[in-house]
């Protein structure tokens, strides 16, 4: 593992200190990794959110049926040139 260091105010150390013993966690540094985890899972849900509203917003919509229907018909012609080779 690499260290960080942070320089905090005198009331943000004090309150990390009692997030620290309040909330289960061993060490300032647990706490602070947590909270590293849900930014991260917080920006992916966001991303993702973005990327629907994108496909939402991209056109048309296409029945699933047909694009399956698409794709298993080009996978059976894949499979059948592997045979043929």
């Amino acid at each position: 593992m690499t260290n960080v260091n942070v320089s905090l105010p005198e009331p943000m150390k004090e309150w990390l200190e009692r997030q620290v013993e309040g909330g289960g966690y061993g060490t300032v540094s647990e706490f602070v990794r947590a909270l590293i985890r849900d930014a991260q899972k917080h920006q992916a849900e966001n991303e993702l959110e973005q990327l629907l509203l994108d496909g939402i917003q991209s056109g048309e919509p296409i029945d699933g049926k047909v694009v399956l229907a698409r794709l298993r018909k080009k996978n059976a012609a894949r499979s059948r040139k592997k045979r043929t080779k």
